[in-house]
């Protein structure tokens, strides 16, 4: 599950918009014009569909709308729109928290001798993303820290395992202070 990338998305609005700003106001009605402003609706339409996942791409996502006339000249302004364009998606630590059990047990139901195999591999890849999940509210810190503490084999991980060239802990601490996982 890979959130799109919120720079790609505004260099995508950018790029679409600049092509719509280009056709001449003799064409606005024509077929290319048209065709122009769908993929800048497109392309606005993706980004208020984007979640940000830290503080920091709350700002950056801010700070491109504030600037961009579509948006500040925007027609049919919906406020509650523009919020949860810019709100973390508030479901995301539950979800992942949600799927780490389903692949943990999926995993000890087909392999109680743990022998790992590719239910080994989703269960590690699904805690992976908890881990790393960067926290962007205090439930989100509570939630996780929840987790950890009541689940043994997490807790284990976070204490004992390394992640590349890092002890596991490192990124844990980091998603804790809303930082994406590098």
């Amino acid at each position: 599950m890979t959130a799109p990338n919120l720079h790609d998305l505004i260099a995508a609005h950018r790029s679409a918009l600049a092509a719509w700003d280009a056709v001449p106001d003799a064409e606005w009605d024509s077929p290319e014009a048209s065709r122009l402003g769908s993929l800048a609706d497109v392309a606005r339409d993706a980004l208020f569909a984007h979640r940000p996942a830290t503080l920091d791409e709350v700002g950056q996502k801010t700070a491109y709308m504030a600037s961009c006339r579509a948006f500040t000249e925007w027609e049919d302004f919906d406020r509650a729109k523009l919020i949860e364009a810019l709100s973390p998606d508030v479901a995301g630590i539950e979800a992942l928290i949600q799927t780490y059990i389903e692949k943990r047990d999926a995993y000890r139901a087909l392999d109680p001798d743990c022998n790992g195999g590719p239910e080994w591999d989703a269960y590690g890849a699904a805690e992976h993303d908890v881990i790393v999940f960067p926290c962007t509210t205090l439930a989100d810190v509570q939630t996780k820290a929840r987790f950890f503490i009541e689940n043994a084999s997490a807790y284990d991980t976070i204490r004992n395992c390394s992640s590349g060239n890092e002890e596991t802990l490192y990124p844990f601490l980091r998603s804790l202070l809303g930082e994406a996982p590098r």
